[in-house]
């Protein structure tokens, strides 16, 4: 394994990039569809597979696009992005990595219970389905709400010769009654660095869904609601 990504699994040296790219914040009509949902189901889907971007793969995609055209550019974009995924998986259950969205949406749930902002008649289900879209969830949970919440993203990608991590998740409120999506979050940590204080993999993906949740309870709430509470 490249000496700076096996640094990474083995001792923590890395970079999180911590900066919201969505900003978007509910407004009090989409807040009161929330606390008035007569029947709340709270899921986490099934990630996006992990990817591991090596400098390597990055300049493959560059030459390609460059000597290839669009369409060899497309050719070799999806072969490093191939290559990416599968040693993404590799990873996941070599290091037994789970799923930050679980984490997010125990943080973002209790957080809004203590604020009051959800319904009193609130299930969580443990497991994850199968997708967030509208329709799928109608045929899992019929006339019911959903509060969805999904990665997106996860990427271990290089900065220099060092390697960081990429994570966006999502939150979704979705009526099944009619599947319809009557509003979605986002955060994407995309920008500032963590500083580099040496804890493993696992600590920083952990530590990415803890800022995700805040990101997604400040939006929801519409302020600087924090979402510290641990459930």
């Amino acid at each position: 394994m490249r000496r700076g990504l096996a640094l990474l699994l083995m001792v923590g040296f890395l970079i999180l990039v911590a900066g919201c790219a969505s900003t978007r914040a509910l407004n009090a009509d989409e807040l009161a569809q929330l606390r008035a949902a007569p029947e709340l189901r709270v899921v986490h889907a099934l990630p996006s597979t992990l990817s591991v971007m090596t400098p390597g793969r990055t300049t493959a995609g560059l030459i390609g696009g460059a000597l290839g055209g669009a369409i060899g550019g497309a050719i070799v974009g999806g072969i490093v992005a191939a290559n990416a995924r599968s040693e993404g998986k590799q990873l996941v259950a070599d290091y037994r990595l789970d799923d930050p969205a679980a984490v997010v949406k125990e943080r973002v749930v209790a957080a809004l219970v203590e604020q009051q902002a959800l319904p009193g008649s609130l299930t969580s289900v443990p497991s994850a389905v199968v997708s967030t879209d509208a329709d799928a969830l109608a045929k899992a949970f019929p006339g019911a709400t959903i509060l969805a919440f999904r990665t997106d993203r996860w990427e271990i990608n290089h900065f220099g010769s060092e390697y960081g991590v990429i994570y966006h998740a999502s939150a979704h409120l979705v009526r099944t009654s009619d599947a319809k999506e009557m509003w979605k979050l986002k955060c994407e940590l995309d920008g500032k660095d963590f500083p580099d204080d040496g804890v493993l993999l696992r600590t920083r993906l952990q530590r990415s869904a803890e800022l995700c949740a805040e990101k997604l309870v400040q939006q929801i709430m519409g302020s600087t609601i924090s979402a510290s509470v641990k459930p």
